[in-house]
């Protein structure tokens, strides 16, 4: 679709300008971007280097790091879809319409759906379980009550971590 090719070439564009300052002021022209057999964003010939990207409606959310990511970033709105809804996760919220429960609803599905991007995987079968995960770290954070933004890591030891909101 048009938005789909929007997206692409805008956050293409925003991730090479941040790239070209991370990668000792590389030139983006010579910042080659490719797919993985999975799926995921790669710079080639820079394995140490770690892309996330998440969109919701007209924001975008970058996730760049020296260690394996998975980033999520949903506006805040009621979720319609019956897999998630109907999950065990979520059997003890009430549904109700105000936006403090769609806020705590749109908090745990960021946080499945980081999760599934740092192992790879589809969220949908995570929605079964009813447990915490246990083998990762997790930071969110609720954009002026509009949007939630959340951050998956493999559990072990982080010396430095940025994290950078432009509204």
């Amino acid at each position: 679709t048009t938005i789909s090719r929007q997206r692409f070439v805008v956050s293409r564009t925003f991730l090479k300008y941040i790239l070209s300052g991370i990668l000792s002021g590389q030139n983006i022209v010579d910042i080659h971007l490719i797919r993985s057999g999975d799926g995921r964003i790669l710079v080639k010939d820079q394995t140490h280097v770690y892309i996330c990207l998440s969109y919701s409606g007209t924001t975008l959310a970058i996730t760049v790091g020296k260690r394996k990511l998975g980033s999520d970033l949903e506006e805040v709105r009621p979720i319609r879809d019956k897999k998630i809804t109907a999950s065990p996760l979520f059997t003890h919220y009430t549904c109700t319409p105000d936006k403090e429960h769609v806020q705590q609803v749109i908090h745990v599905w960021t946080l499945i759906e980081s999760y599934a991007k740092l192992y790879d995987t589809n969220p949908y079968p995570l929605l079964t379980g009813c447990s915490a995960f246990g083998d990762a770290d997790f930071v969110s954070y609720s954009i002026h009550q509009h949007m939630i933004f959340s951050l998956a890591m493999a559990r072990g030891h982080f010396t430095d971590v940025l994290v950078w909101l432009d509204i």
